[in-house]
């Protein structure tokens, strides 16, 4: 999938409120006294009537723009969301750029589209490139609880410890503090967690993301930690830069960037194959997918393997080539992904200098991008424009046509949560493991504009396009759902057990 870049800006000064204590509705985030302490030194305060502008910028932009904005949130609760700000703002005079930040994310996390997010602007990017605010582990969440997976090995931690509270704050007040930061598509709420402990959008961890921005992170951290089995013990530890910790996670070999090292096949027996896509993302370090699939595609043909269990758990998405040269592997007709592709609208007069893409033309869409215009607010587009996304595709001369086992759980969006969804009405075809992510009928993306607001400069992503999926059947604002229920739970984590292969394995053997 093409990558621009953007985001938006919104509302409830809800972030700024004290730890474990989150405002619900507009009237609490207005009483929210954390959102009301003075800027700390050396921060660039913006007066009210500067965030009134940024965000009457924002609110037109993605009311003009973004085809899912009202999708799954009716639009009367983003505008309370909004009003609420700027009475905050007003009430506060003024915001630091960081509190705009952070009461602008958790506004668009209330339009609940994965690509629908703030960034840094530029001067907070280059503090964090030296600031240390990483944890000196790696780390994951399993049943709303963390342990360590990788942790650096002067510090004392353990793998397999669990993480009770860290600098004093249990786990589940941090959770409850920054969970609703965190933008995911439809009503996924079980995505969000593990997003708490690693997500490649935040550079790390929610935690260790938006507690850098709100200042609330030390160099020194104290944790309380608990080996299972074991009392709780307290460990200091000393944070890392953002390049100790992409030593570190380079040193443990455990995150697969790119797509051309994110592919493995091993054979489970003579009559079943395990082929785990990690990523599809192809457009920082480039390959041929056929260079990568056609190998293991031949071995399975000429082996007569039977049953393939396709793991694509962790598979958040990426490139187009990568995900649609897999699909053509795995049909056993002419399919599709995607039936259609639309706009929200082509009239971009009055916003067009707050916008920015990697492609210049989708600033001036002409009628010739129109396929068919729906309404006035939805233009079906041509495949010229959206590189071939409805194209129906033929199944390739290689293609698995056995049985087809695959294993999903809640890392799966975007591009691997269409792919899924799409093979789901081939036959043949067997889910296993738990509930995934993105949205099963289709999510806003395609080209991201990128705003920036003028007088903050927080750029903004703004999906332009909406995706729907070739499918029959689907959960609204759901993931893909499991056939078999086989998910991960912390006796099996600890154990060193995978309920969702094993379940595979079982399968396959039948």
């Amino acid at each position: 999938m093409r990558r621009f870049l953007l985001a938006l800006l919104a509302p409830l000064a809800l972030i700024l409120t004290p730890l474990g204590v989150l405002p619900t509705t507009a009237q609490d985030a207005t009483e929210a006294d954390a959102a009301t302490r003075p800027a700390r030194s050396g921060e660039t305060r913006l007066s009210a009537a500067q965030i009134a502008s940024d965000v009457a910028i924002a609110r037109e932009v993605y009311e003009r723009v973004h085809p899912g904005y009202d999708r799954y949130t009716d639009q009367a609760e983003i505008d309370a969301a909004w009003e609420a700000l700027l009475a905050q703002a007003r009430a506060n005079d003024g915001f630091s750029i960081a509190q705009f930040y952070l009461a602008a994310q958790r506004v668009l996390a209330m339009i609940r589209c994965d690509h629908t997010k703030a960034e840094w602007p530029s001067d907070l990017v280059a503090k964090r490139e030296t600031v240390p605010t990483y944890l000196p582990f790696r780390w994951t969440f399993v049943e709303n609880r963390a342990f360590i997976i990788d942790p650096v090995s002067e510090t004392g931690l353990r793998a397999k410890d669990e993480v009770l509270a860290i600098d004093g704050i249990t786990i589940d007040a941090l959770s409850e503090k920054w969970l609703p930061l965190i933008p995911t598509d439809g009503f996924n709420e079980h995505t969000k967690p593990p997003q708490l402990a690693f997500s490649s959008e935040f550079a790390g961890g929610a935690i260790e993301h938006f507690g850098a921005i709100a200042g609330d992170l030390q160099p020194t951290v104290a944790l309380t930690v608990r080996a299972p089995g074991q009392a709780p013990r307290e460990v200091r530890a000393e944070r890392l830069t953002i390049t100790q910790w992409k030593d570190h996670l380079a040193r443990t070999q455990r995150f697969r960037r790119d797509f051309k090292d994110g592919v493995t096949f091993k054979k489970v027996d003579p009559d079943t194959g395990y082929l785990k896509v990690a990523t599809f993302v192809n457009y920082r370090n480039p390959v041929k997918p056929k260079v990568v699939y056609d190998p293991i595609f031949k071995q399975l043909k000429q082996d007569k393997v039977g049953t393939l269990i396709l793991d694509l758990r962790g598979n958040g998405g990426g490139s187009d080539d990568a995900s649609i040269g897999l699909f053509k592997r795995l049909i056993k007709e002419p399919s599709r992904v995607m039936r259609d592709v639309q706009m929200k609208t082509i009239d971009f007069d009055g916003i067009r200098d707050y916008l920015w893409t990697w492609d210049k033309r989708a600033l001036r869409p002409s009628g010739l991008w129109v396929k068919k215009k729906n309404s006035e607010t939805s233009y079906s587009l041509r495949n010229i424009v959206t590189a071939g996304a409805t194209k129906v595709h033929k199944p390739h001369k290689e293609a698995f046509r056995g049985r087809l086992i695959i294993l999903i759980d809640e890392t799966i969006s975007s591009a691997s949560n269409h792919l899924i969804s799409a093979l789901s009405k081939r036959d043949n075809v067997v889910l296993v493991g738990s509930r995934g992510g993105g949205s099963a009928e289709g999510v806003t993306a395609g080209v991201l504009y990128t705003l920036t607001l003028p007088d903050s400069r927080i750029p903004m992503r703004v999906p332009g396009w909406i995706q729907y999926v070739d499918t029959d059947a689907f959960d609204r604002g759901l993931g893909v759902a499991p056939d078999i229920k086989a998910p991960m739970n912390v006796e099996a984590w600890l154990a060193a057990r995978d309920p969702a292969l094993d379940a595979a394995k079982m399968l396959a053997a039948q």
